[in-house]
């Protein structure tokens, strides 16, 4: 991956693209911080025990309790220190890979988690262009930012064609995601059978644990840019969303709808993988785990440390309410757009009542195709105008599936 940015001769610096870049952040001090952040409520929750216990012994056993608390806050000090080591050895590491996805994969990671430990000031926008900033950008193939002008969008897109197809990643990704190299030898990529099929992909990275809404209504922003800039004429928008990326996808097409945005009139369909319409069961057990935990003093520390997860990640506990506002334009105006869905099982039927159980091992099938109930036996469909079931994966394995690309492909491509 390379840190160039398509720019102009004449643009100057506030007119690029941020390149969110991992040297820029500081990818050992977001471990050291990381760290940190697991270290804490354990050093906590031995405290709470250690003064209650003490507490019983009484007066008598001061001395001792006042030892114990030096000796235990030195060892927790010894710990820190380990993690401070362990992030000096993980930025030499990075420095002499700088802009590598495997660096870049680990700063999303840390973000995902844990937003608040990026440092702030990683994130600022130094393209007016882009929004915000680096919250939410357009990407080429090699992971280079591209900002929104005419020049930059069509050297990113040498090949364009009227039909783009937006891919949004998930959570921790970036849009490398979208970009791995299949297992078969005789497999193509995604994005490779898109391109056959006289289709533009186009690549986003997004901050993933910043709200859904906040991200949705960037990306509708972003692709509204996108489209006045696109080299040619642009007939047709697709938009792919992998697990979080789906309900971003959502967000951004209702925004466009509400705001009337030229390209939700060019909206056609929209393909969701693994994504949590109706939350995610993982999410759901965190938040009642944290609830449970803080309860009591000695696990309070733990129920707070589980909390501290990012906004991003407690968004999909449920997908988050689109709503309709003041800005809603009547949806006669505005063409259909086609919803795909498709879920996942670990065990290879899909009717296998375990599959329906535990699904892909973070989205249950009738969340991932928008059914409340099991088909079959009751139930609306929520959103899926068309909706697959794949057995054997996992949700980190789903978007690699090559039935599952091939899919996507047929629809985007009739």
């Amino acid at each position: 991956m390379t840190s160039e940015t398509h720019t102009t001769d004449d643009e100057t610096t506030e007119e690029r693209g941020d390149e969110w870049r991992p040297a820029a952040v500081g990818l050992g001090e977001l471990v050291t911080r990381a760290a940190d952040r697991v270290i804490t409520p354990i050093e906590e929750m031995h405290n709470v025990i250690t003064d209650e216990t003490f507490r019983w012994l009484g007066a008598p056993a001061k001395p001792v309790h006042v030892i114990t608390r030096a000796s235990t806050a030195s060892a927790y000090r010894s710990v820190r220190a380990a993690g401070a080591l362990l992030g000096h050895g993980v930025d030499r590491w990075a420095a002499n890979r700088p802009g590598s996805p495997s660096v870049t994969a680990a700063v999303a990671g840390i973000d995902a988690v844990w937003g608040d430990v990026v440092p702030a000031e990683s994130h600022e926008a130094s393209d007016a262009e882009q929004g915000d900033s680096p919250q939410l950008t357009i990407r080429d193939r090699t992971g280079a930012s591209v900002s929104f002008s005419a020049d930059a969008v069509a050297t990113a897109h040498p090949d364009a064609t009227p039909r783009l197809v937006v891919l949004i990643h998930g959570l921790g990704n970036t849009e490398g995601r979208w970009l791995k190299t299949p297992e078969g030898p005789e497999e193509v990529g995604l994005v490779e059978q898109l391109v056959e099929h006289g289709l533009t992909p186009v690549l986003v990275r997004y901050r993933t644990s910043r709200p859904i809404a906040a991200s949705g209504t960037q990306l509708a922003e972003a692709i509204e840019k996108l489209v006045t800039h696109w080299p040619v004429e642009v007939e047709e928008v697709a938009i792919v969303g992998y697990s979080m990326g789906g309900l971003v996808a959502r967000s951004a097409l209702a925004v466009a709808r509400r705001r009337d945005l030229a390209w939700a009139r060019l909206a056609r369909q929209s393909v969701s993988v693994g994504a949590p319409v109706m939350g995610s069961y993982v999410e759901k057990g965190a938040e009642l785990a944290a609830r449970a935990l803080r309860i009591a003093p000695q696990t309070r520390p733990l129920g707070d440390f589980i909390d501290s997860r990012s906004e991003g990640i407690k968004d999909l506990r449920s997908a988050p309410s689109e709503g309709s506002g003041d800005e809603s334009t009547p949806a006669d105006e505005h063409p259909e757009v086609v919803h795909h869905m498709i879920a996942g099982t670990v065990t290879s039927s899909t009717s296998n009542p375990m599959g329906w159980l535990v699904g892909d091992l973070v989205v249950r099938p009738p969340s991932g195709i928008g059914r409340r109930w099991i088909p079959g036996l009751g139930g609306p469909t929520h959103e899926a105008d068309d909706a697959r079931i794949v057995g054997g994966v996992t949700h980190f394995s789903l978007l690699d599936d090559p039935a599952v690309q091939h899919q996507i492909v047929e629809w985007l491509s009739a």
